[in-house]
Order: C-alpha cells, then structure tokens, then sequence
C-alpha cells in the first residue's frame, strides 16, 4: 500500500526488461536504452547512461559486472559498485539477443534468435 512505499522512481523505468540488484545498487535498462544506477535504500540515481540499440532481456550480474544485452546481439559490460558508469567491455554476436541471458555454475548462457550459447566455464 502507499504508506509502505518507502521510495518510487517513474523516470526511465522499462517495460521489458527487469531490474537487477547487486550489493546496493539497483541496475536497470529500459527498451530504448536508458541504463540507470539507483541507490537501493534511497531510491537517488546514481549514474544514468544512453547504450546503442534497443533492449528487451533483462540486465544480469555477477558481484563484479553487470551485462545489458542489446538486440543488436551486443553485451556491454558494465563495472558494478561504481559511482559513475564504466563500461569494461562491449561484446557482439552476429545474432539478435532478445532473451535475457543466465549465469550458473561459471558458465553465461546466451540465447540468440537462432541459437544457445555457453560462454566461459569449463
């Protein structure tokens, strides 16, 4: 109910793709691209960042990294933690990436419009 908002944030927010905490930090990526930052506790942006392409998976992320997959069949790898927006690496697949991707065990799955990738692992 309204008395238990603690705090609302209506700018930037997706219609696709779910948001993804990590430590503090909430990451979200809305269909246009707008990656936002947001404190957890307080709801305040931290950092808000305009990424290529169109986004309908939802963010995922280790500790470390956070990875918004455009349908373009790029990865941006994004520093988590940070006060500010640094990206770490920027990935491309030949393909449309329209599935938000999964971590277990190591491994990234990845599944384009045409086929599933494991990345990493063993």
């Amino acid at each position: 109910s309204e008395s238990h908002v603690v705090w609302e944030n209506p700018r930037g927010v997706p219609f696709v793709p779910s948001a993804i905490l990590v430590d503090d930090f909430y990451y979200l990526i809305n269909d246009e691209g707008i990656a936002t930052c947001l404190d957890a506790k307080t709801g305040q942006r931290i950092w808000q960042k305009r990424l290529p392409g169109r986004y309908t998976a939802s963010p995922i992320a280790t500790r470390e990294h956070v990875y918004f997959c455009n349908e373009d069949g790029e990865t941006l790898v994004v520093e988590a933690g940070e006060k500010r927006y640094r990206q770490v690496a920027r990935n491309r697949l030949d393909q449309p990436i329209f599935a938000s991707p999964a971590i277990a065990h190591g491994s990234v799955f990845i599944r384009t419009s045409e086929t599933l990738l494991c990345i990493g692992g063993e």
